[in-house]
Parts: structure tokens; C-alpha cells; sequence
């Protein structure tokens, strides 16, 4: 749901990205080829993946660009839904497939600078493909089952000390 809780975005099979208003009318596909849609806390963006990227579309002038450059973007084969945004609508966490079929990475990236862009978790556990930031935007709260473990477990990650995972 938008902020306001007027409009709908979501993924629809073999459709991509479409919105709505909340009472079913005005349905429109904003992208054929993108999944797994959020709408930012502040309303300012919708964000989807599509392939190795992120898209970011500005919810006043519907004008889409990529949240990682080019060169972030071929790190990676694939990008996974349900992002975490954080609070202020100024980063996102996400799941990327390597493209070198070497495992998997949460990156936050800002959605207005490309130099916000860290990858702060890399390693060899099963990642869940659902995150949440700190209200600062500092912290990531990540989904992990360890190897050799049985069960997910709740992990906090700082952007300022990536690998470091904290129970």
C-alpha cells in the first residue's frame, strides 16, 4: 500500500509490476519484467527488482532509474524481492545471487547517491530474502540458517562493520 493507503503496488504473474487503486480501480503496469515491488515508508519511491538490478521509480514524475551503477549491477545475476527499507526511505537492503554462482550477499545501497552502496554480509549461510533496517538506516536485520544449523536465526549487521554478525 502507498502511505497514504490510496494506491496498490504489487507483482502480478506474467504481468510484472502493477498498480492500482486501492478500490480495484485505475490498474496500470508500470513494468513487464520487474517482481517483487515495495513502496518506500515515505511514499517518494516504488523500488522492484529486475534481473541483476534495482529499479527506483519517482512516485510524482513516475521516471524510473537503477539504484546500483552499472558496475554494482554485473557483481551480481540476480536480485531478490521483499527489500527492507529503511525507515526514512533513504537505503535499501536486498539479496543478490553472485554472479559467479559463488554463493550469495546482502548489499544496502542509498536511493539517492551512489555512494552508499556496501555489501555487508558475504558468506556461505542460507540467506532469507527478508530484511529490515534500523530506523538510522545503520543496522541490517538478517534471516540466516548457518551451516550445519537446523533453523533461521535473527542476525544484526552494522553497514560500518560488514561481516560482523551479531545474535
Amino acid at each position: 500500500l502507498s502511505p497514504d493507503n490510496n494506491e496498490i503496488v504489487f507483482s502480478q504473474p506474467s504481468q510484472g509490476i502493477m498498480k492500482m487503486k486501492a478500490d480495484g480501480s485505475g490498474r496500470t503496469q508500470i513494468d513487464a519484467s520487474g517482481w517483487g515491488t515495495q513502496w518506500s515508508p515515505e511514499g517518494k519511491y516504488i523500488a522492484w527488482a529486475d534481473g541483476n538490478s534495482v529499479v527506483l521509480m519517482n512516485t510524482k514524475t513516475n521516471q524510473q532509474s537503477h539504484l546500483l551503477t552499472a558496475e554494482q549491477s554485473a557483481r551480481y545475476s540476480y536480485i531478490y524481492w521483499n527489500f527492507g527499507w529503511s525507515q526514512n526511505s533513504r537505503s535499501i537492503a536486498f539479496k543478490a545471487r553472485k554472479k559467479d554462482g559463488a554463493g550469495f550477499v546482502v548489499a544496502v545501497a542509498d536511493a539517492d547517491s551512489t555512494t552508499g552502496y556496501k555489501v555487508v554480509y558475504d558468506g556461505p549461510d542460507h540467506i532469507n530474502e527478508e530484511f529490515t533496517l534500523s530506523p538510522d538506516g545503520q543496522q541490517v536485520l538478517i534471516s540466516l540458517m548457518r551451516q550445519g544449523a537446523t533453523t533461521s536465526k535473527l542476525f544484526l549487521v552494522n553497514r560500518d562493520a560488514p561481516g560482523v554478525l551479531q545474535l
